[in-house]
């Protein structure tokens, strides 16, 4: 080893041109490591494979976007475990509500009511409100029973006419004249005249007269 070597020194063969190129580098490389020294390290890349700088706006927001609808799911699912017999409890309580209105539709259709009017069809409503179609005066006017007006609607697929008014005697009313009391003409009676057979009544009786 020579004296240069031990010394550190080059030998004065290098030229002040040489020397300088060389010092200068050898600042340049000092500089270069210290600044890679205080330089800081670089992000990780994020579960996507790439470095924030590497995402566009529209990946950003749809990255969010995952996010929150993640967290909602938890908060919803926490909320739902820590309320559960709350929610079964109106879950029952609507459904409840909704079959009894359901029950209650069907029960409507199923029996059907309808005012009694006495005009066409035998019966009015159904279910357990059908009942006959027959009016208390109409009743009255046939002089039937119920039963008896509904089978004779069966039978002759009408109403039954009126009944006719009777006399206190049982025979019925004919005229207007009757009804009101008057006197009802019979074949061979007249006013004053004579009774029908009095020609061959005995010498000295008297023909008889109306009064």
């Amino acid at each position: 080893m020579g004296l240069f070597d031990m010394f550190g020194r080059k030998p004065r063969t290098e030229g002040k041109k040489a020397r300088k190129t060389r010092e200068f580098k050898e600042e340049s490389e000092r500089l270069r490591k210290e600044a890679l020294a205080k330089k800081p390290a670089a992000k990780p890349a994020n579960r996507m494979g790439k470095g924030p700088s590497m995402l566009n706006p529209a990946e950003v927001k749809n990255r969010n976007t995952a996010r929150f609808q993640a967290k909602s799911e938890a908060l919803r699912k926490d909320a739902l475990k820590k309320g559960a017999p709350e929610i079964k409890k109106a879950k029952f309580l609507a459904e409840s509500e909704r079959l009894k209105k359901a029950a209650l539709a069907k029960d409507a259709a199923a029996n059907k009511k309808e005012n009694v009017t006495g005009k066409g069809g035998r019966n009015v409503g159904t279910g357990r409100n059908k009942k006959a179609n027959v009016t208390k005066e109409q009743l009255d006017a046939s002089g039937m029973s119920l039963r008896n007006y509904l089978n004779f609607m069966d039978k002759n697929g009408k109403r039954p006419p009126k009944a006719k008014k009777m006399m206190g005697g049982g025979m019925a009313m004919k005229s207007k004249g009757y009804s009101k009391g008057g006197a009802m003409k019979t074949k061979g009676y007249k006013k004053g005249g004579k009774v029908r057979g009095a020609g061959i009544a005995r010498k000295g009786v008297r023909p008889a007269k109306m009064r």
